[in-house]
């Protein structure tokens, strides 16, 4: 059932994205108010982590890290780290951003930390972690519902990065990064109309918005079946060129949302 869930909660950040909106990626279940765990065991220099997927399309910014940080009043000091995590292993990637932040416990307030000036740019899954500099809480939390395997790691002395798992930690760390993937110069050449397909009613869709003021081509470079740099009748008679008489085929993107390698904007 867990499992169900988290593959519930990926879709609704993939559906939910939106031009340059900021979603929230976490493994977490915890809401405020809800029952949390204290990590009490880590010691300075050791790491807690989680491996994020953006749902993209990518690149991707991550603006933000949010996290619970609490079971014992005080003022920390803690480095936040975001690796990429593409490669899926123990052991994370290139360390893409580092950054040391004071952190006010709280047992229900989640921290929140921009990540520089501009963010982070990332392709794929990262790595986010969390480095103490003391012992003992205030600590990192775990939610109450159980731990996703391969997705909580530490990183402990003496040891390196093992996951969770391996060391019976019974929830997700509650850390979340907040992020961005602008899809505005993004299309499917062909797809003229935008319903996720490239057949006749995209050279109808061309031939209205060109000669009848109809405006259902969504994104000009869409049109552009031909990769000209222009939106016109050709574009129209290439796509039916295409479809029903062996011509040649629509270049990319294709298929999926991508920009244009030829470098045209219109």
């Amino acid at each position: 059932m867990r499992e169900f869930c988290f593959g519930l909660l990926l879709v609704f950040l993939a559906s939910a994205a939106a031009l340059g909106e900021d979603l929230e990626i976490r493994n977490d279940g915890w809401s405020s108010g809800g029952a949390a765990g204290f990590q009490a065991g880590f010691v300075s220099g050791e790491i807690a982590a989680v491996r994020l997927a953006p749902a993209g399309p990518f690149p991707c910014t991550v603006e933000r890290v949010r996290f619970l940080f609490g079971g014992a009043t005080g003022t920390r000091t803690v480095s936040v780290h975001v690796w990429d995590d593409g490669a899926g292993s123990d052991s994370p990637g290139t360390e893409l951003f580092s950054g040391s932040y004071q952190v006010t416990a709280s047992n229900d307030v989640l921290q929140e930390f921009q990540l520089g000036v501009s963010g982070v740019s990332v392709s794929g899954p990262i790595r986010v972690g969390i480095e103490f500099t003391q012992a003992g809480v205030p600590s990192v939390a775990r939610d109450a519902d159980g731990l996703t395997a391969g997705r909580n790691f530490v990183m402990a002395q003496g040891a390196g990065w093992l996951k969770a798992e391996s060391l019976g930690v019974s929830g997700d760390w509650i850390i979340r990064a907040m992020a961005g993937c602008d899809d505005s110069d993004r299309f499917v050449r062909g797809d003229a109309n935008a319903d996720r397909g490239t057949d006749i009613s995209d050279a109808v869709a061309i031939l209205g918005y060109l000669f009848l003021g109809v405006d259902q081509v969504t994104c000009e470079q869409a049109g552009d079946a031909n990769d000209d740099g222009a939106l016109d009748i050709t574009d129209a008679v290439y796509v039916l060129s295409f479809l029903f008489t062996g011509g040649k085929a629509i270049g990319p993107p294709v298929g999926a949302c991508g920009v244009d390698p030829t470098g045209h904007s219109l």
